[in-house]
């Protein structure tokens, strides 16, 4: 996989930014949203199966109870063909 393949934009963002990912094969794909304390705070993917290529989808800050979270740098971890990457995306409010 390409060493830069988890973006947000826009980012800083709110209320919602885009995540944009490229996978060099189709596969089974995990992305998680997880705060600066390590805290997993959403599951936006769990095991889908995504084509080859870019591929985006939306957060909307909100975290896996549905609450608005507070402002703050979170890590979007994405797992795909035994890999694993990781982006960043500010949430300011």
């Amino acid at each position: 996989m390409p060493a830069a393949c988890v973006q947000a934009f826009p980012n800083p963002f709110n209320p919602a930014t885009e995540i944009r990912f490229t996978l060099p094969e189709a596969g089974l794909i995990s992305l998680r949203v997880i705060d600066v304390a390590g805290r997993l705070q959403r599951v936006l993917v769990d095991g889908a199966r995504y084509p080859a290529g870019e591929s985006h989808l939306s957060w909307d800050g909100r975290d896996g109870t549905g609450r608005h979270l507070p402002s703050g740098r979170y890590f979007l971890v994405l797992e795909a063909s035994g890999r694993r990457l990781a982006g960043s995306a500010v949430l300011l409010k």
